[in-house]
Protein backbone atom coordinates (compact mmCIF):
# COMPACT_ATOMS: atom_id res chain seq x y z
CA UNK A 1 0.00 0.00 0.00
CA UNK A 2 1.68 3.14 -0.63
CA UNK A 3 1.92 5.52 1.97
CA UNK A 4 0.01 8.42 0.45
CA UNK A 5 -2.67 5.81 0.75
CA UNK A 6 -2.29 4.75 4.37
CA UNK A 7 -2.13 8.88 5.31
CA UNK A 8 -5.35 8.95 3.94
CA UNK A 9 -6.90 5.90 5.55
CA UNK A 10 -5.06 6.73 8.95
CA UNK A 11 -6.84 9.89 8.88
CA UNK A 12 -10.19 8.79 8.28
CA UNK A 13 -9.30 7.39 11.55
CA UNK A 14 -10.23 9.98 13.29
CA UNK A 15 -13.00 11.01 11.39
CA UNK A 16 -16.29 11.44 13.30
CA UNK A 17 -18.09 8.96 11.71
CA UNK A 18 -17.96 5.76 12.66
CA UNK A 19 -18.65 3.97 9.48
CA UNK A 20 -15.82 5.84 7.88
CA UNK A 21 -13.30 5.31 10.57
CA UNK A 22 -14.35 1.44 10.31
CA UNK A 23 -13.81 1.39 6.44
CA UNK A 24 -10.21 3.15 7.04
CA UNK A 25 -9.60 0.36 9.72
CA UNK A 26 -11.10 -2.19 7.04
CA UNK A 27 -9.01 -0.95 4.34
CA UNK A 28 -5.49 -0.55 6.14
CA UNK A 29 -5.61 -4.30 7.23
CA UNK A 30 -5.48 -4.82 3.41
CA UNK A 31 -1.98 -4.15 3.64
CA UNK A 32 -1.62 -7.35 5.37
CA UNK A 33 1.82 -8.17 7.28
CA UNK A 34 3.33 -4.81 5.22
CA UNK A 35 1.62 -2.32 7.21
CA UNK A 36 1.61 -4.44 10.68
CA UNK A 37 4.92 -1.98 11.60
CA UNK A 38 3.29 1.36 10.59
CA UNK A 39 0.21 0.10 12.39
CA UNK A 40 1.51 -1.38 15.47
CA UNK A 41 3.42 2.20 15.80
CA UNK A 42 0.01 4.21 15.30
CA UNK A 43 -1.21 2.18 18.49
CA UNK A 44 1.21 5.04 20.38
CA UNK A 45 -0.96 7.75 18.50
CA UNK A 46 -2.09 10.53 20.67
CA UNK A 47 -5.81 10.48 18.97
CA UNK A 48 -7.66 7.92 20.48
CA UNK A 49 -9.69 6.87 17.37
CA UNK A 50 -6.04 6.06 15.44
CA UNK A 51 -5.06 4.13 18.05
CA UNK A 52 -8.69 2.15 18.02
CA UNK A 53 -8.54 1.99 14.59
CA UNK A 54 -5.31 0.55 14.59
CA UNK A 55 -5.97 -1.84 16.79
CA UNK A 56 -9.07 -3.01 15.19
CA UNK A 57 -7.10 -3.02 11.49
CA UNK A 58 -4.25 -5.75 13.06
CA UNK A 59 -7.19 -7.69 14.72
CA UNK A 60 -8.16 -8.25 10.88
CA UNK A 61 -4.79 -8.70 9.90
CA UNK A 62 -4.79 -11.58 12.29
CA UNK A 63 -1.58 -14.45 12.71
CA UNK A 64 0.49 -12.15 10.68
CA UNK A 65 0.39 -9.27 13.29
CA UNK A 66 1.86 -11.32 16.37
CA UNK A 67 5.15 -8.64 15.71
CA UNK A 68 2.53 -6.25 17.24
CA UNK A 69 1.48 -8.31 20.36
CA UNK A 70 3.97 -6.49 22.61
CA UNK A 71 2.39 -3.11 22.02
CA UNK A 72 -1.26 -4.51 21.82
CA UNK A 73 -0.66 -5.57 25.58
CA UNK A 74 0.23 -2.51 26.23
CA UNK A 75 -2.57 -1.18 24.96
CA UNK A 76 -4.40 -3.05 26.86
CA UNK A 77 -3.69 -0.44 29.88
CA UNK A 78 -4.98 2.21 27.97
CA UNK A 79 -6.99 5.49 29.13
CA UNK A 80 -10.25 4.86 26.69
CA UNK A 81 -12.06 1.41 27.05
CA UNK A 82 -12.75 1.35 23.24
CA UNK A 83 -8.91 0.93 22.62
CA UNK A 84 -8.99 -1.48 25.47
CA UNK A 85 -11.56 -3.68 23.90
CA UNK A 86 -10.25 -3.84 20.37
CA UNK A 87 -6.79 -4.91 21.66
CA UNK A 88 -7.87 -7.21 23.29
CA UNK A 89 -10.26 -7.93 20.34
CA UNK A 90 -6.82 -7.86 18.09
CA UNK A 91 -4.79 -10.15 20.71
CA UNK A 92 -7.97 -12.81 20.43
CA UNK A 93 -7.51 -12.58 16.34
CA UNK A 94 -4.04 -13.12 15.91
CA UNK A 95 -4.30 -15.97 18.42
CA UNK A 96 -0.77 -16.87 19.24
CA UNK A 97 1.39 -16.62 21.96
CA UNK A 98 -0.89 -17.55 24.77
CA UNK A 99 1.97 -17.90 27.38
CA UNK A 100 1.41 -13.85 27.59
CA UNK A 101 -1.28 -13.14 26.22
CA UNK A 102 -4.01 -15.15 28.16
CA UNK A 103 -2.83 -13.98 31.66
CA UNK A 104 -3.16 -10.42 30.44
CA UNK A 105 -6.83 -10.93 29.31
CA UNK A 106 -7.45 -12.86 32.49
CA UNK A 107 -6.66 -9.38 33.80
CA UNK A 108 -8.70 -7.54 31.78
CA UNK A 109 -12.07 -9.79 33.09
CA UNK A 110 -11.49 -7.53 36.31
CA UNK A 111 -11.79 -4.28 33.95
CA UNK A 112 -14.68 -1.79 35.24
CA UNK A 113 -16.35 -1.59 31.63
CA UNK A 114 -18.46 -4.23 30.40
CA UNK A 115 -17.49 -3.56 26.98
CA UNK A 116 -14.18 -4.53 27.65
CA UNK A 117 -15.00 -7.10 30.16
CA UNK A 118 -16.96 -8.85 26.87
CA UNK A 119 -13.58 -8.78 24.76
CA UNK A 120 -11.34 -10.34 26.90
CA UNK A 121 -14.02 -13.26 27.20
CA UNK A 122 -14.45 -13.45 23.36
CA UNK A 123 -11.32 -13.15 22.62
CA UNK A 124 -10.32 -15.70 25.50
CA UNK A 125 -12.33 -18.16 23.43
CA UNK A 126 -10.60 -18.21 20.07
CA UNK A 127 -8.00 -19.28 22.33
CA UNK A 128 -9.77 -22.58 23.50
CA UNK A 129 -7.80 -25.25 25.00
CA UNK A 130 -4.79 -22.80 25.47
CA UNK A 131 -7.11 -20.19 27.17
CA UNK A 132 -6.66 -23.01 30.37
CA UNK A 133 -4.73 -20.57 32.50
CA UNK A 134 -7.85 -18.39 32.55
CA UNK A 135 -9.98 -20.71 34.03
CA UNK A 136 -10.14 -18.97 37.91
CA UNK A 137 -10.59 -15.57 36.26
CA UNK A 138 -13.27 -16.75 34.23
CA UNK A 139 -15.10 -18.63 36.99
CA UNK A 140 -14.60 -15.94 39.44
CA UNK A 141 -17.00 -14.01 36.53
CA UNK A 142 -20.16 -15.63 37.87
CA UNK A 143 -20.06 -14.81 41.78
CA UNK A 144 -20.81 -11.11 40.83
CA UNK A 145 -23.58 -8.94 41.48
CA UNK A 146 -24.30 -8.44 38.19
CA UNK A 147 -22.86 -10.77 35.52
CA UNK A 148 -24.67 -9.40 32.07
CA UNK A 149 -21.81 -11.31 30.24
CA UNK A 150 -22.04 -14.37 32.01
CA UNK A 151 -23.43 -16.39 28.54
CA UNK A 152 -20.08 -15.32 27.02
CA UNK A 153 -18.29 -16.71 29.95
CA UNK A 154 -19.93 -19.94 29.77
CA UNK A 155 -19.49 -20.32 25.58
CA UNK A 156 -15.91 -19.78 26.90
CA UNK A 157 -15.49 -22.07 29.28
CA UNK A 158 -17.36 -24.55 27.07
CA UNK A 159 -14.68 -23.84 24.23
CA UNK A 160 -12.03 -25.08 26.33
CA UNK A 161 -13.55 -28.61 26.69
CA UNK A 162 -13.41 -31.85 28.99
CA UNK A 163 -10.13 -30.11 30.95
CA UNK A 164 -12.82 -27.71 32.93
CA UNK A 165 -15.21 -30.19 34.12
CA UNK A 166 -13.33 -30.79 37.25
CA UNK A 167 -12.90 -27.18 38.48
CA UNK A 168 -16.37 -25.96 37.56
CA UNK A 169 -18.12 -29.09 39.32
CA UNK A 170 -16.24 -27.96 42.55
CA UNK A 171 -17.13 -24.43 41.64
CA UNK A 172 -21.17 -25.49 41.68
CA UNK A 173 -20.36 -27.54 45.07
CA UNK A 174 -19.39 -23.85 46.41
CA UNK A 175 -21.90 -21.56 44.36
CA UNK A 176 -24.32 -20.26 46.68
CA UNK A 177 -25.80 -17.83 44.21
CA UNK A 178 -28.61 -18.67 42.10
CA UNK A 179 -27.10 -17.02 38.89
CA UNK A 180 -23.92 -18.53 39.37
CA UNK A 181 -25.14 -22.16 39.69
CA UNK A 182 -27.35 -21.30 36.37
CA UNK A 183 -24.02 -19.97 34.64
CA UNK A 184 -21.91 -22.87 35.79
CA UNK A 185 -24.46 -25.76 34.32
CA UNK A 186 -24.90 -23.59 30.85
CA UNK A 187 -20.97 -23.94 31.47
CA UNK A 188 -21.06 -27.66 30.88
CA UNK A 189 -23.82 -27.95 28.54
CA UNK A 190 -21.29 -26.17 26.09
CA UNK A 191 -18.96 -28.35 26.37
CA UNK A 192 -21.79 -31.13 25.39
CA UNK A 193 -20.72 -34.60 25.49
CA UNK A 194 -17.42 -33.55 26.84
CA UNK A 195 -19.16 -33.41 30.12
CA UNK A 196 -19.97 -36.28 29.97
CA UNK A 197 -18.40 -36.60 34.21
CA UNK A 198 -20.72 -34.36 35.81
CA UNK A 199 -24.01 -35.74 34.31
CA UNK A 200 -24.75 -36.97 38.06
CA UNK A 201 -24.39 -33.61 39.54
CA UNK A 202 -26.36 -32.11 37.08
CA UNK A 203 -28.86 -34.83 37.53
CA UNK A 204 -29.05 -34.16 41.01
CA UNK A 205 -30.00 -30.44 40.66
CA UNK A 206 -33.20 -31.73 39.30
CA UNK A 207 -34.28 -31.73 42.41
CA UNK A 208 -33.14 -27.85 43.65
CA UNK A 209 -35.81 -25.67 44.98
CA UNK A 210 -35.49 -23.17 42.80
CA UNK A 211 -37.19 -23.35 39.22
CA UNK A 212 -34.07 -21.58 37.68
CA UNK A 213 -31.57 -24.13 38.48
CA UNK A 214 -33.51 -27.06 37.71
CA UNK A 215 -34.53 -25.23 34.13
CA UNK A 216 -30.69 -24.88 34.16
CA UNK A 217 -30.07 -28.60 35.01
CA UNK A 218 -32.64 -30.08 32.25
CA UNK A 219 -30.97 -27.86 29.76
CA UNK A 220 -27.33 -28.95 30.40
CA UNK A 221 -28.61 -33.01 30.02
CA UNK A 222 -30.08 -31.87 26.94
CA UNK A 223 -26.86 -30.03 25.67
CA UNK A 224 -24.81 -32.88 27.16
CA UNK A 225 -26.33 -36.16 25.33
CA UNK A 226 -25.15 -38.26 27.84
CA UNK A 227 -27.69 -40.21 30.32
CA UNK A 228 -28.03 -42.92 32.68
CA UNK A 229 -31.04 -45.02 34.23
CA UNK A 230 -30.44 -42.49 37.23
CA UNK A 231 -30.94 -39.35 34.82
CA UNK A 232 -33.64 -41.29 33.48
CA UNK A 233 -35.63 -41.85 36.29
CA UNK A 234 -35.43 -38.11 37.51
CA UNK A 235 -36.46 -36.63 34.29
CA UNK A 236 -39.78 -38.88 34.77
CA UNK A 237 -40.43 -37.14 37.67
CA UNK A 238 -39.56 -33.94 36.38
CA UNK A 239 -41.72 -33.78 33.72
CA UNK A 240 -44.73 -33.44 36.38
CA UNK A 241 -42.97 -30.46 37.78
CA UNK A 242 -44.89 -27.23 38.54
CA UNK A 243 -42.86 -25.08 36.27
CA UNK A 244 -43.58 -25.55 32.75
CA UNK A 245 -39.80 -24.33 31.58
CA UNK A 246 -38.68 -27.52 33.44
CA UNK A 247 -41.30 -29.80 32.10
CA UNK A 248 -40.35 -28.99 28.54
CA UNK A 249 -36.02 -29.09 29.14
CA UNK A 250 -37.02 -32.45 30.83
CA UNK A 251 -38.65 -33.45 27.41
CA UNK A 252 -36.58 -32.58 25.68
CA UNK A 253 -33.67 -33.84 27.96
CA UNK A 254 -35.00 -37.25 27.35
CA UNK A 255 -35.11 -36.45 24.02
CA UNK A 256 -31.09 -36.17 23.49
CA UNK A 257 -30.87 -39.46 24.83
CA UNK A 258 -32.79 -41.52 22.06
CA UNK A 259 -33.74 -44.83 22.38
CA UNK A 260 -32.48 -44.62 26.29
CA UNK A 261 -35.15 -42.79 27.10
CA UNK A 262 -37.66 -45.53 26.43
CA UNK A 263 -38.42 -45.98 30.24
CA UNK A 264 -39.81 -42.89 30.56
CA UNK A 265 -42.10 -43.31 27.40
CA UNK A 266 -45.28 -43.71 29.98
CA UNK A 267 -44.59 -40.17 31.55
CA UNK A 268 -43.82 -38.89 28.31
CA UNK A 269 -47.23 -39.88 26.87
CA UNK A 270 -49.03 -38.67 29.81
CA UNK A 271 -47.39 -34.98 28.59
CA UNK A 272 -48.91 -35.32 25.84
CA UNK A 273 -51.93 -34.17 27.15
CA UNK A 274 -50.15 -31.26 28.96
CA UNK A 275 -51.75 -27.32 29.02
CA UNK A 276 -48.84 -26.24 27.04
CA UNK A 277 -48.25 -27.03 23.65
CA UNK A 278 -44.20 -26.17 24.15
CA UNK A 279 -44.11 -29.69 26.70
CA UNK A 280 -46.39 -31.30 24.18
CA UNK A 281 -44.10 -30.40 21.45
CA UNK A 282 -40.94 -31.54 23.41
CA UNK A 283 -42.74 -34.77 24.56
CA UNK A 284 -43.18 -35.75 20.82
CA UNK A 285 -40.05 -35.28 19.64
CA UNK A 286 -38.75 -37.31 23.01
CA UNK A 287 -41.22 -39.95 21.75
CA UNK A 288 -40.30 -40.40 18.25
CA UNK A 289 -36.56 -40.59 18.93
CA UNK A 290 -37.31 -43.72 21.20
CA UNK A 291 -38.33 -45.38 17.91
CA UNK A 292 -40.03 -48.61 17.56
CA UNK A 293 -40.47 -49.27 20.90
CA UNK A 294 -42.21 -46.68 21.45
CA UNK A 295 -44.60 -48.57 19.16
CA UNK A 296 -47.48 -48.29 22.09
CA UNK A 297 -47.53 -44.12 22.01
CA UNK A 298 -49.10 -44.54 18.40
CA UNK A 299 -52.78 -44.04 19.57
CA UNK A 300 -51.95 -41.13 21.49
CA UNK A 301 -50.01 -39.02 18.77
CA UNK A 302 -52.83 -39.63 15.94
CA UNK A 303 -55.36 -37.32 17.72
CA UNK A 304 -52.40 -34.59 18.05
CA UNK A 305 -51.55 -35.47 13.90
CA UNK A 306 -55.33 -34.56 12.84
CA UNK A 307 -56.66 -32.07 15.59
CA UNK A 308 -53.97 -30.01 17.52
CA UNK A 309 -54.42 -26.44 17.08
CA UNK A 310 -50.77 -25.96 17.02
CA UNK A 311 -48.88 -26.68 13.34
CA UNK A 312 -45.99 -27.66 15.46
CA UNK A 313 -47.12 -29.89 17.26
CA UNK A 314 -48.98 -31.80 14.08
CA UNK A 315 -45.68 -31.40 12.40
CA UNK A 316 -44.07 -32.96 15.05
CA UNK A 317 -46.58 -35.94 15.04
CA UNK A 318 -46.08 -36.55 11.74
CA UNK A 319 -42.16 -36.91 12.09
CA UNK A 320 -42.61 -39.15 15.25
CA UNK A 321 -44.94 -41.35 13.29
CA UNK A 322 -42.67 -41.79 10.88
CA UNK A 323 -39.84 -42.68 12.64
CA UNK A 324 -41.92 -45.24 14.93
CA UNK A 325 -42.81 -46.54 12.03
CA UNK A 326 -46.14 -48.50 10.77
CA UNK A 327 -46.31 -51.19 13.22
CA UNK A 328 -49.94 -50.69 13.50
CA UNK A 329 -51.98 -50.97 10.74
CA UNK A 330 -53.97 -47.61 11.97
CA UNK A 331 -50.83 -46.04 11.14
CA UNK A 332 -50.88 -45.41 7.42
CA UNK A 333 -54.65 -44.47 7.22
CA UNK A 334 -53.84 -41.79 10.09
CA UNK A 335 -51.20 -40.63 8.13
CA UNK A 336 -52.89 -40.60 4.60
CA UNK A 337 -55.80 -38.57 6.26
CA UNK A 338 -53.15 -35.86 7.83
CA UNK A 339 -52.40 -35.31 3.85
CA UNK A 340 -54.93 -33.11 3.76
CA UNK A 341 -53.95 -30.93 5.88
CA UNK A 342 -54.30 -27.30 5.31
CA UNK A 343 -50.85 -26.53 6.47
CA UNK A 344 -48.07 -27.23 3.88
CA UNK A 345 -45.87 -27.74 6.22
CA UNK A 346 -47.68 -31.02 7.93
CA UNK A 347 -48.38 -32.33 4.52
CA UNK A 348 -44.70 -32.25 3.95
CA UNK A 349 -43.84 -33.78 6.61
CA UNK A 350 -46.57 -36.41 6.58
CA UNK A 351 -45.07 -37.72 3.65
CA UNK A 352 -41.60 -37.63 4.32
CA UNK A 353 -43.22 -39.77 7.35
CA UNK A 354 -44.84 -42.69 4.96
CA UNK A 355 -41.53 -42.90 3.22
CA UNK A 356 -39.65 -43.08 6.69
CA UNK A 357 -42.04 -45.86 7.64
CA UNK A 358 -42.05 -47.35 4.72
CA UNK A 359 -45.86 -47.29 3.64
CA UNK A 360 -46.95 -48.74 0.44
CA UNK A 361 -49.62 -49.62 -1.84
CA UNK A 362 -52.61 -48.60 -3.77
CA UNK A 363 -54.07 -46.49 -1.56
CA UNK A 364 -50.77 -44.29 -0.55
CA UNK A 365 -50.00 -43.68 -4.76
CA UNK A 366 -53.61 -42.56 -4.74
CA UNK A 367 -53.36 -39.97 -1.98
CA UNK A 368 -50.00 -38.84 -2.95
CA UNK A 369 -50.52 -38.24 -6.52
CA UNK A 370 -52.70 -35.15 -5.81
CA UNK A 371 -50.40 -33.76 -4.02
CA UNK A 372 -48.00 -33.17 -7.58
CA UNK A 373 -49.97 -30.15 -7.84
CA UNK A 374 -49.83 -28.93 -4.55
CA UNK A 375 -49.72 -25.06 -4.26
CA UNK A 376 -46.39 -25.83 -2.33
CA UNK A 377 -43.03 -26.76 -3.81
CA UNK A 378 -41.64 -28.30 -0.47
CA UNK A 379 -44.70 -30.86 -0.86
CA UNK A 380 -44.25 -31.80 -4.69
CA UNK A 381 -40.92 -32.60 -4.44
CA UNK A 382 -41.56 -34.79 -1.51
CA UNK A 383 -44.22 -36.27 -2.92
CA UNK A 384 -42.16 -36.32 -5.92
CA UNK A 385 -39.10 -38.73 -3.91
CA UNK A 386 -41.80 -40.87 -2.35
CA UNK A 387 -43.66 -41.91 -5.73
CA UNK A 388 -40.17 -42.40 -7.29
CA UNK A 389 -39.72 -45.07 -4.34
CA UNK A 390 -43.15 -46.82 -4.69
CA UNK A 391 -43.24 -46.86 -8.06
CA UNK A 392 -39.59 -47.54 -8.76
CA UNK A 393 -39.24 -45.24 -11.68
CA UNK A 394 -37.88 -42.14 -12.46
CA UNK A 395 -40.60 -40.90 -15.06
CA UNK A 396 -43.51 -39.08 -13.40
CA UNK A 397 -46.15 -36.64 -14.75
CA UNK A 398 -44.69 -32.90 -14.36
CA UNK A 399 -46.65 -31.07 -11.29
CA UNK A 400 -48.63 -28.12 -12.65
CA UNK A 401 -49.41 -24.57 -10.07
Amino acid sequence: MPSSVYLKDRLALQSSSSTTRWMASRALSLGGANLVPTLTKSLQHKSALVRLGAARALGLVGKPAAPAIPRLLACLNDPKSAVRSASATALGKIGVDEKRVVPALSRLLEDKKLLVVSAATTALALFKIRAVLAIPALLRQYSKDNCLHCTMVSVTLGKMGSVVVPPVLRQLQLAKKRNERVGLLRALGEMGKEAGEAVPAVTALLRHKHKDIRVAAAGALWDIEVGNTKTVAVLRKTLRDPSLQVRAFSARALSSMGRYAKAALPELRLSLRDSHSWVIREAILAIGKIGKDATSALPDLFPLLHRAPSVCVRTNAAQAIGRIGCALLATKSALLKALRDSNSWVRHWTVDALVECKASGVQVVKHLKPLLRDTDSSVVRSAKKALRLLLKSTTLPSSSH
